[in-house]
């Protein structure tokens, strides 16, 4: 259907991105095209079906056009429901994975399909081809170690294709690309069987999305400013502030940074870094500032911090929080009570409605906190 996890629909720098798209039914490429024409500065839709190693293989084309896969399904499986979509009903995986047809077809290394389609690198690799996901990880191993900054990867914690790698061997396989785990989402959840009304509960994991992001060290190491900035841009997509002010900071320090040229991603993770820079010192106390080791200890035996014995030492707490915290004091109370700050209202207006929502939510919660350590 032309849709994709990257959460990069209506950004405001949507004509940086060149968007690939593939697909293994060459019947689904016009109106792939169709649906994202327009939306991203190039979009090109390969109908390449991407496997461990270039070869043949046969596809299954299954009841549910998302389920199709290069591997037979589970029959193991076939009683699990969920209820996913209000249009499917019950949605039973022996239904949705029932084999329609076999095609047999070319299969591409990624590595091949991306010299066959003369694409000179991948930034951000997206991948939900129904437990095919670590034979194309392990098959193009090199480049994506090279050239890949962030993996967005649909997982499955059981084997609901035969034959299959699940999350663990992913897990592995990532870690030993230099790849880290920041995030794992969309969580799809199964009973054993079919339920009635009402009996539905927390069922059980099956899959879910996990993201990747290269590690800082190893981008560090190759000394691209403009990697650097798409390494930021992929921290701040998947809501990952922490990530992205990381190598902003970084790229503040280079002389080269100067050089590269403006598009708006770029722009927009420039004005991002400075409002934080006006704001960088208005921070919650650490663990250390806030508890001695005696406090803490006794914290988690139950006795009460406030209690005579840490007279002394709250005194001494108290008068090191207001020496360092106190000029904060106004700031914090404003940031507490408003609606919208310039860095939310910017990342609104730039299409990233999650992040600033993320941004809002945190921002709300940690302001209390920080107020309530001067109630007195």
């Amino acid at each position: 259907s032309g849709t994709f996890p990257l959460p990069l629909k209506g950004v405001s720098f949507s004509e940086d991105i060149h968007l690939i798209l593939y697909d293994a039914d060459c019947d689904c490429v016009e109106q792939i095209q169709h649906v994202e024409n327009g939306e991203f500065g190039q979009v090109t839709v390969l109908p390449y079906c991407i496997g461990e190693k270039t070869g043949t293989g046969t596809f299954n084309i299954n009841f549910h056009p998302t389920t199709s896969s290069l591997y037979d399904f589970n029959q193991e499986f076939d009683n699990y429901t969920s209820v996913l979509n209000p249009i499917y009903g019950q949605y039973r995986l022996g239904d949705a994975c029932r084999l329609v047809k076999n095609i047999p077809l070319t299969l591409l290394s990624l590595q091949d399909a991306v010299s066959e389609a003369r694409i000179q690198e991948i930034d951000f690799l997206s991948l939900d081809i129904q437990g095919a996901e670590y034979d194309v990880l392990k098959g193009s191993k090199a480049l994506i170690g090279k050239n890949c900054l962030g993996v967005q990867v649909e997982i499955e914690f059981a084997k609901m294709y035969d034959n299959q790698k699940t999350t663990f061997e992913i897990n592995q396989l990532m870690e030993e690309m230099g790849f880290e785990l920041i995030e794992l989402s969309k969580f799809l959840r199964y009973a054993p069987n079919a339920l009635p009304i009402g009996f539905r509960g927390s069922e059980q994991l099956l899959c879910a999305e996990a993201t990747y992001i290269k590690k800082f060290s190893t981008v560090l190491k190759e000394k691209s400013v403009e990697k650097l900035y798409k390494w930021a841009l992929f921290g701040l997509i998947n809501k990952k502030m922490g990530l992205c002010l990381m190598a902003l900071k970084e790229l503040s320090t280079l002389k080269t940074n100067k050089d590269i040229e403006n598009t708006h991603y770029i722009d927009l993770l420039k004005k991002i870094f400075a409002l934080y820079e006006k704001q960088e010192t208005c921070k919650l106390p650490c663990l250390s500032e806030l508890f001695s080791q005696d406090m803490l200890s006794a914290y988690y035996q139950g006795v009460p911090n406030d209690s005579e014995k840490f007279d002394e030492e709250n005194k001494n707490i108290q008068k090191h929080l207001k020496d360092k915290y106190m000029a904060q004091l106004t700031t914090v109370k404003s940031l507490a009570t408003e609606t919208e700050t310039p860095i939310e209202l910017l990342l609104k207006q730039s299409g990233l409605l999650e992040v600033a929502t993320a941004i809002r939510k945190n921002r709300l919660q940690e302001a209390t906190y920080f107020l309530n350590l001067f109630r007195n």
